[in-house]
């Protein structure tokens, strides 16, 4: 695999996991568990929120990327590799 295809590999990774995160946290809001109050009572919720949503964004995106890259990186070892 040459380094532009890991690249877009890592890049597509990286989008489906950012445009999870956002849904994980939204479902996390929705269930009712006290979260939701505890954003939408604060002094400044938009900030809050747009935080949240970034902050869930990025952490899902890096971990989907290092996950794709760990998987590019045993699909590229040796060619007698065993796969169960």
């Amino acid at each position: 695999m040459s380094d532009r295809q890991l690249l877009r590999q890592l890049a597509c990774h990286f989008a489906i996991g950012a445009s999870l995160g956002p849904l994980g946290l939204v479902s996390l809001l929705a269930i009712g568990n006290g979260l939701s109050d505890l954003v939408l009572g604060g002094a400044n919720p938009v900030v809050t929120i747009t935080i949240l949503l970034a902050g869930a964004s990025l952490c899902f995106g890096f971990n989907a990327a290092i996950t794709g890259f760990c998987f590019a990186m045993v699909e590229g070892e040796k060619p007698g590799l065993k796969r169960l």
